[in-house]
């Protein structure tokens, strides 16, 4: 099983963020742009931004609603937990930002190429910005990875006792199983 991730898991991220895309791939037999195709990628584009707008604003709900408590009332490993809380929460918004701007933003401007049936420049563009596209999802993926992280540790920061291991432990399982 670790071996088929290994092999899948280079082609997922690839083809993921419409990355790997050429804009060759748009092109019909008779040398015009198959819109069908370029619609349907483009739509996979904005779903991206979308929900890491969404990641975002669940990521500063997080945040208003854990409990920030004193640091002098508090010993060094509620501190610590704080801190890293805080960490992950600026990092998943400010990846989450990223993509949302990135993936918005290339959508706007080959929409805009294709509406006013510059085709040709859609096509460079679209073979242009095949890294930004890669870059902008793998900053969704990293403000994914934070939004997990740092609900993990505002567990830690809800619950007391006992009940804050069990429920942490549990949710960091289902969590690695979800990353899985």
């Amino acid at each position: 099983n670790e071996g088929v991730v290994r092999q899948c898991f280079p082609k997922v991220l690839s083809l993921a963020g419409g990355a790997a895309l050429e804009a060759s791939g748009f092109v019909k037999a008779s040398g015009k742009v198959d819109i069908g195709r370029v619609q349907m990628s483009l739509e996979g584009l904005q779903a991206y931004g979308t929900i890491a707008a969404l990641l975002m604003n669940a990521c500063l709900g997080l945040y208003a609603a854990t409990p920030k408590r004193s640091a002098k009332s508090m010993g060094v490993f509620h501190n610590l937990a704080l801190d890293a809380f805080i960490c992950f929460v600026v990092i998943a918004t400010l990846s989450g930002s990223y993509s949302t701007v990135m993936f918005s933003l290339l959508t706007l401007y080959c929409k805009r190429a294709l509406g006013r049936d510059y085709d040709d420049q859609f096509l460079e563009f679209f073979d242009a910005t095949g890294l930004l596209r890669r870059s902008a999802y793998r900053s969704f993926l990293f403000s994914l990875v934070s939004f997990e992280a740092a609900f993990l540790l505002s567990l830690v920061l809800t619950f007391e006792g006992p009940r804050r291991w069990r429920v942490v432990l549990l949710t960091a399982a289902m969590s690695a199983f979800s990353l899985w």
